[in-house]
């Protein structure tokens, strides 16, 4: 969700409005694999934090001065996470998803299939109608493109 957006709104509440929008746009929607169908609920995630983060950034206050309520025992473990550390990780968030989006539809089907929803092997090749084999080469193919699309400033490196 990234911390900007994470100040302002519990991930709760971001899950359930994108739930009721994809009830919404059901309809939209042709069923055709099970694969594509989770494809499709993570795309309408992904734009739904986007949108929520752009429309965050649009709003005059900031949420970065914004304290969120802790527990007294809580408060200890605020300062772990420096506010650099957080910055670092949301341009590596913002990144990977920029890579993910200029792969190629196997390369990320298998990346989100293997990584994100955390499938076995052997359940990634019945969904992809491949061999367990070739699941785990097409993993690794699809991991080192997304290594070469990431690079410091989220653009796409050079010969990809």
């Amino acid at each position: 969700m990234g911390s900007r957006l994470r100040a302002r709104e519990a991930s709760a509440d971001v899950v359930q409005s994108i739930c009721r929008e994809v009830l919404e746009e059901r309809e939209n929607f042709e069923y055709r694999s099970e694969a594509e169908f989770i494809s499709w609920l993570l795309t309408a995630a992904m734009n739904k934090l986007r949108e929520r983060g752009r429309h965050i950034g649009r709003i005059k206050r900031d949420p970065e001065r914004e304290q969120p309520d802790l527990p007294p025992d809580a408060s200890v473990f605020a300062s772990l996470v420096t506010p650099s550390q957080e910055a670092a990780r949301a341009e590596q968030l913002t990144s990977l998803e920029e890579g993910l989006q200029r792969l190629p539809e196997d390369y990320r089907e298998v990346i989100v299939l293997a990584r994100i929803v955390g499938l076995p092997h052997s359940e990634i090749a019945s969904r992809m109608g491949r061999t367990v084999s070739s699941t785990r080469n097409l993993l690794g193919r699809a991991l080192i493109r997304l290594v070469k699309e990431m690079d410091q400033d989220g653009q796409p490196s050079e010969g990809s």
